[in-house]
């Protein structure tokens, strides 16, 4: 047996094993069910499978109910279990270990300061890329921007896509796991991957819209799944596919889109409903007909990459209909931008570094 350190922030587990481990401090703790995988971790999807994990050192099991929590006007954020509190250094650690941002409890700083506090939690190991000051205060857990600066060292500003899926029973069945997974790696490779937090939503009813909208406060919402030819989106419903009215959906987001920067409307015919919204919202995208499910996938992977890069609003849309093209996908043409009035779409950056805190119808099936 031996301690891997390299491999800290992984989640591994044996060949035909169900038990799952966290590595951390070149040990592996084993993570003691569904629940406390789902407190701490985004995904389930990258979980290493590999025979080699029985050589690692066993450390102790990770407590039954361990969060991530934060305390109310504190950026900090710390990974909790009952008898310690252990701070999560910086993003690149939240990224490390696929910590998830949608997961942190803020709580009071008495119910906070009363946990123990353990050895932080780091990646890099070093710290020469960000300060790190004596854990007496809150202030201590920041950032500081002068030294940040002067390190040439950044975090980035959270941005949350709400990602709705709906593809009812009574229609053409579409691929929209693949667009989400499709949106989720390609941002997971970008610069800015930290800057983002993704939020799903599936089989979505029209009357949930404003709850959902409320609940996640997203700067973008993505509609996946059906439109029709008079422009409606198509939702779910109790007795299956649900056409919400052009005008209703745009009362929407005149009522809650005031913090929305971008919608994207991944499904055919939306361009009427996405040219209405867009006197809300700075900027939407909708498909002047029918798209198909490739191009709508290819479109949307291409699109978020280049957002995770830095890229201003309009060229990640010029290179996400590119994308298409370069798929050899007939499609390219159908994506539209609509932008509204006097908002210019290449001064629109939706993520970009910045020194303190942390961070969308029907179409054609294939």
């Amino acid at each position: 047996m031996a301690r891997r350190p390299s491999l800290n922030g992984f989640r591994v587990k044996s060949p035909g094993s169900t038990s799952i481990y966290l590595v951390d401090k070149g040990s592996k703790r084993h993570i003691p069910d569904p629940a406390t995988y789902n407190n701490l971790f985004d995904s389930w999807s990258d979980v290493i499978e590999d025979p080699s994990i029985d050589d690692i050192d066993l450390g102790p099991p990770i407590s039954p109910g361990a969060s991530l929590m934060q305390a109310h006007g504190d950026t900090a954020v710390y990974f909790v279990e009952p008898t310690c509190r252990r701070w999560v250094t910086s993003p690149a650690t939240m990224e490390r270990y696929r910590f998830a941002w949608a997961r942190i409890q803020t709580v009071s700083p008495d119910i906070l300061g009363s946990i123990p506090e353990g050895s932080p939690i780091r990646w890099p190991e070093t710290t020469s890329n960000f300060t790190e000051l004596s854990p007496a205060t809150s202030a201590t857990r920041e950032l500081h921007s002068d030294q940040a600066r002067a390190k040439g060292s950044s975090t980035v500003q959270s941005l949350t896509i709400l990602f709705l899926g709906a593809n009812p029973s009574d229609t053409t069945r579409l691929a929209l796991q693949k667009e989400a997974q499709e949106i989720d790696n390609r941002l997971r490779a970008t610069d800015l991957r930290a800057a983002f937090k993704v939020e799903q939503q599936w089989e979505v009813r029209p009357a949930e819209l404003p709850g959902k909208i409320m609940r996640f406060r997203p700067q973008i919402l993505h509609f996946s799944g059906h439109g029709d030819s008079r422009g409606e989106l198509v939702f779910q419903d109790r007795d299956g596919a649900a056409p919400a009215k052009q005008q209703v959906i745009t009362r929407l987001f005149s009522l809650l889109g005031q913090d929305i920067k971008c919608v994207v409307l991944n499904a055919c015919y939306s361009a009427s409903q996405a040219d209405a919204i867009s006197q809300h919202v700075d900027a939407v995208i909708g498909m002047s007909q029918a798209i198909g499910d490739a191009d709508a996938i290819s479109f949307a992977g291409a699109f978020y990459e280049a957002l995770g890069y830095g890229k201003d609003l309009q060229t990640a849309f010029e290179l996400a209909k590119l994308g298409i093209d370069l798929d050899r996908l007939p499609d390219g043409a159908v994506p539209q931008l609509l932008i509204r009035a006097g908002v210019d779409p290449r001064q629109l950056v939706l993520a970009k570094h910045a020194y303190g805190g942390r961070v969308s119808g029907g179409r054609v099936g294939s």
